[in-house]
């Protein structure tokens, strides 16, 4: 599986059974070295994608404290009349 396709939860499950590996002794001198490598390139991994999820995490809260909505990417904007709609239904407004 490429990184590009794994998920945080399959990357730890991965770098939990490497560890276990480890500590275990199940791991030859001669797969020491490349389960070492791969675990680094999985920790390496996890922690960019907890960067970007703060990110998003922060920037959603700037974006609700300024008092814009909130939107998944690649919404698109609401138009006149869905606003309008929208104070209507919407019991905290």
């Amino acid at each position: 599986m490429k990184r590009d396709e794994l998920t945080y939860a399959q990357a730890m499950e991965r770098l939990d059974a490497i560890v276990s590996r480890l500590e275990r002794g199940d791991v030859s001198v001669d797969e020491l070295s490349a389960s070492v490598k791969e675990g680094v390139r999985l920790v390496t991994w996890c922690r960019k994608r907890l960067r970007a999820a703060q990110d998003e995490i922060e920037t959603a809260l700037k974006a609700m404290d300024a008092g814009d909505d909130v939107k998944p990417a690649g919404t698109p904007p609401k138009t006149a009349p869905e606003k309008e709609r929208d104070l209507e239904t919407d019991p905290f407004a």
